[in-house]
């Protein structure tokens, strides 16, 4: 016969409220109390029943609640970027589809971590959404444990948190395979790498790894790899290598070869790994509204869980990317 929650507040001698929370480690429940149920749950078998969570998070959605949960999208500095408005559109759309308020945070309006942790606190925030950090010497050292929390990309010193982030090794490999199709000259990754930003180092290391033993790989030139804002090695290594299309991860790429007097795609051609929407490069294109959105799923099941602070295993929530064809590639292959 099934364990039920009744069984488990019988034996426990609490409410079945008090069971309820303490198995999704709510913080109205003490940790004594939450250890205590748990044991409780565990010697008894209890196992929850997936129909009845499913009918309980239906009723999460559909019954219009006296307050609806706060969530705070907490942006490690204030920007004036089209990406940052994406996001936080995306999660705001899902935060109201599933009943959440969601409120948007600057952690530099606040004097210290515990600062920003009290204002969270007593704003009733439940969880929170952290856009990647792209500034250097900016920290996000939060105490994490009172809160549900979401990483949307990653940047510089980012916690380490379940994630959602853009596939660029999937969209690096199918890159390569349109460089083929559409050059039958050489072709040559320019990338762009931030100091710190050790995650898009990775991705794009061990992409450029895979292109060593990938069908084709002869006609690959040594990459450039550049700091942000410094072309200058750029002219020097097209004349050394002369590709006839360039495949890059940054749309910084491409005025660069405008100012070396380089007709796009005519003289060279070009893919973009992470474009933003209606771009005219021809690329791969972030989808950070789907992203925010996909964020915001994942912290309704967290909170719904009762899941809060580091994960013990952390996992990254891949999103692709789409294709647009932009005007940066010949329509066909130069002979």
């Amino acid at each position: 016969m099934r364990v039920t929650l009744t069984d488990v507040a019988r034996e426990a001698g609490v409410s079945k409220t008090t069971v309820s929370l303490a198995l999704r480690s709510h913080p109205r429940i003490t940790k004594s109390v939450r250890d205590h149920v748990n044991e409780t749950a565990l010697r008894l078998g209890y196992m929850p029943s997936p129909i009845l969570s499913q009918i309980a998070s239906s009723r999460w959605k559909n019954v219009e609640r006296l307050s609806r949960p706060n969530i705070a999208f907490l942006s490690p500095y204030y920007s004036a970027s089209n990406r940052l408005d994406s996001w936080f559109i995306g999660a705001s759309e899902a935060a109201d589809k599933l009943g959440y308020n969601i409120e948007n945070f600057q952690l530099s309006d606040y004097k210290s971590p515990e600062h920003t942790v009290r204002v969270l606190q007593a704003r009733g925030m439940e969880g929170i959404i952290i856009p990647p950090v792209r500034v250097h010497n900016t920290d996000i050292c939060l105490d994490w444990s009172h809160f549900s929390c979401v990483h949307i990309d990653v940047g510089m010193n980012h916690p380490p948190l379940h994630c959602v982030r853009p596939n660029y090794i999937e969209a690096s490999s199918q890159a390569w395979k349109l460089a083929q199709q559409h050059s039958a000259g050489k072709i040559g990754y320019v990338l762009v790498i931030e100091e710190d930003d050790e995650w898009h180092s990775r991705d794009l290391a061990a992409c450029l790894l895979f292109k060593n033993y990938a069908p084709g790989r002869e006609r690959m030139v040594p990459p450039l790899i550049l700091r942000p804002a410094d072309y200058l090695p750029l002219g020097p290594w097209l004349s050394q290598h002369n590709p006839d299309l360039i495949v890059t991860n940054n749309p910084g790429t491409h005025w660069a070869l405008v100012e070396l007097k380089i007709r796009v795609p005519d003289e060279v051609q070009i893919i973009g790994l992470n474009i933003y929407e209606r771009d005219f490069m021809s690329g791969f294109r972030l989808l950070n509204q789907e992203m925010g959105v996909a964020a915001m799923h994942i912290l309704d099941s967290l909170v719904r869980l009762g899941e809060r602070g580091i994960p013990v295993y952390r996992q990254t929530h891949l999103m692709e990317l789409l294709w647009n064809p932009g005007t940066t590639l010949r329509t066909t292959a130069r002979k």
